[in-house]
């Protein structure tokens, strides 16, 4: 689909910002 990509960045940076809280 043409928005994987997008899907999964948006998964990591709610992961990133998980860990930084």
């Amino acid at each position: 689909s043409c928005c994987q990509w997008s899907n999964e960045i948006t998964l990591v940076l709610d992961n990133i910002l998980f860990i930084k809280e």
